[in-house]
């Protein structure tokens, strides 16, 4: 049976004869074309996760400046809070007590704000996309 350019021949010396050089290329184009495919989806995740980085970043410093003023105006508040206490009849140790514990709850929600920020931003869910990309295409070996 005679064989067209469509279908490869039976045998393996005519199959070998059938698969020409053109056709090598176009498999080295096909591959080039996956690579190149690969290369652009690394760059567009690393572009990603460079914008989300800077969004975060944007929101922290936000957030930092806002925590310097309302600083400011925390130590002045406490200031007055804890003279006003003595003022009326506490003893200095029990309002510096006082003092602590809502310095403590001040520190904890203000640490859950910038929590929500950084988590609010997508940054963590585009980090593990970038890494799930990278470990598909360089897979660790098994380790022994």
């Amino acid at each position: 049976m005679q064989s067209t350019d469509d279908t490869p021949p039976s045998d393996a010396a005519a199959f070998a004869q059938h698969n020409t050089s053109a056709d090598r290329a176009d498999v080295g184009v096909l591959l080039q074309s996956v690579v190149d495919t690969t290369s652009a989806i690394l760059a567009l995740a690393r572009a990603e996760a460079r914008l989300a980085y800077r969004s975060a970043l944007h929101a922290a410093l936000w957030a930092a400046a806002v925590f310097l003023l309302a600083l400011t105006a925390w130590w002045l508040l406490c200031t007055i809070a804890v003279v006003g206490a003595h003022a009326f009849g506490l003893s200095w140790f029990w309002s510096l007590c006082l003092l602590l514990l809502v310095h403590a709850a001040a520190i904890f929600f203000s640490a859950r704000y910038v929590h929500a920020l950084f988590t609010g931003t997508g940054f963590p869910q585009t980090r593990a996309q970038l890494d799930a990309i990278k470990n598909a295409l360089n897979p660790e070996p098994p380790s022994t």
